[in-house]
């Protein structure tokens, strides 16, 4: 039998994982997709194991342990990558993908214009880790670099952010809010049915004043357990923080 090229089972695994976190539902460590993958990383291990441990952390996220994902992710950040770059990226995005927005926002905010991301990337991972300001900048950097973004892309992010700095929330502060939202998620083990959260923006445009950027978490459950789900949220931020501002609201709602 011919052995399979590393670069290969690289691909076929992000294919594949990729598939599964599209269906926006957690799945069981016992099944047998989750065990076979798990065994492609073992031999992807053997000849590159930063996108091994990758995939890892990515499986341990499916299955909802968030911790198990963690620490494959710091193995990875302690083996030398090809591109920096990649690594501050991946890493981003799966610690977002498990609602760690504090600790994801620290790596998204490492990542240049010049990073070498394709702008579906840079805009998929600014909106994943809701850090507005920074892919903000990102995209007005990256234009001048003759890269091509979507219209409504950049227009929401210089909303948004325009909107924040109004207001004097950087994003970690929208992180802080969004890490309480995210432990209640992740205790009912709860994945955002869609690539990032939902963001829209209240302002001029649509008469609503204050101005305000509403993030919602859109996930798989029915209306009485959402509108469960957001009093607890809410109540825990209230207890943590003594509030929300009045530019920023965060919701979940049923997908």
């Amino acid at each position: 039998m011919v052995a399979i090229a590393p670069q290969t089972i690289d691909k076929d695994l992000t294919d594949k994982i990729t598939k599964l976190i599209f269906q926006f539902e957690h799945i069981s460590a016992d099944t047998f997709v989750f065990k076979q993958l798990y065994a492609e990383t073992e031999k992807l291990m053997k000849v590159n194991a930063s996108r091994a441990h990758l995939h890892q952390a990515s499986l341990h996220f499916l299955i909802g342990d968030f911790e198990g994902a963690k620490y494959h992710l710091r193995v990875m950040n302690g083996i030398p990558p090809e591109s920096y770059q990649d690594l501050y990226y991946n890493t981003s995005i799966v610690l977002s993908n498990c609602y760690f927005y504090s600790e994801a926002i620290e790596y998204f905010q490492r990542v240049n214009a010049a990073s070498g991301l394709e702008p579906y990337q840079i805009t998929g991972g600014g909106f994943n880790c809701l850090a507005f300001i920074k892919l903000n900048k990102l995209i007005k950097e990256s234009l001048k670099l003759n890269l091509t973004f979507e219209d409504k892309d950049i227009a929401l992010a210089e909303k948004a952010s325009a909107i924040l700095e109004t207001a004097e929330i950087i994003d970690t502060d929208v992180a802080k809010y969004a890490d309480v939202f995210g432990e209640v998620l992740r205790e009912h083990e709860l994945m955002i049915a869609g690539y990032h959260p939902t963001v829209l923006i209240g302002d001029d445009d649509n008469n609503w004043h204050p101005h305000t950027v509403f993030i919602i978490f859109k996930v798989k459950t029915d209306p009485e357990t959402a509108a469960g789900l957001y009093r607890e949220s809410v109540m825990r931020a209230i207890d943590k923080f003594g509030g929300f501002p009045e530019a920023l609201h965060m919701s979940i709602e049923v997908a």
